[in-house]
């Protein structure tokens, strides 16, 4: 379960449930390639709109108790994106967006998770002198431990 893509700059949030179990479109389908370093806005740049924060992590905190509930049929199925400023809320269908041949939801090929990517293992993120390290040792760390692994998961590696 991924409740994500959560812009909360500039006072927009958007939530949808990547969950592709139940037939809808991955992250990866919608997004086969993230934006080039340096094309979109960051926190510090365009600043956080404190509200959308709190407004996203209850939408995504609602549809994760849904999920963990059984109650499936409760969920919005959408993407829903909310602009604060604009007083807006939209819902845009993703019905049919699952690709078929997608590496991801398809063929079940995480090379991001599993390190057979290109990409960097450090990352900046929002405000300034702020990075994020992976580290090299093959250390892991998550919420499962002790815990069996829902049927189908992947196991992400730090390396």
């Amino acid at each position: 379960m991924s409740l994500d893509l959560r812009r909360r700059r500039r006072g927009i949030g958007d939530v949808r449930d990547f969950s592709a179990r139940r037939g809808g479109p991955c992250f990866h389908c919608l997004f086969p390639q993230p934006p080039a370093g340096g094309s979109l806005d960051t926190c510090e740049t365009a600043g956080v709109l404190a509200p959308i924060v709190d407004t996203i992590a209850s939408l995504q905190a609602m549809e994760a108790i849904k999920l963990l509930t059984g109650n499936e049929q409760a969920l919005h199925g959408s993407l829903v994106q909310i602009d604060m400023w604009l007083n807006g809320w939209n819902s845009l269908s993703l019905a049919g967006a699952r690709r078929p041949q997608c590496p991801v939801c398809s063929a079940h090929q995480y090379a991001r998770l599993s390190g057979e990517h290109d990409e960097p293992l450090t990352a900046s993120l929002c405000g300034r002198n702020t990075v994020q390290v992976v580290p090299h040792d093959g250390s892991t760390a998550g919420l499962t431990h002790g815990r069996t692994p829902e049927p189908g998961a992947v196991s992400a590696r730090w390396s």
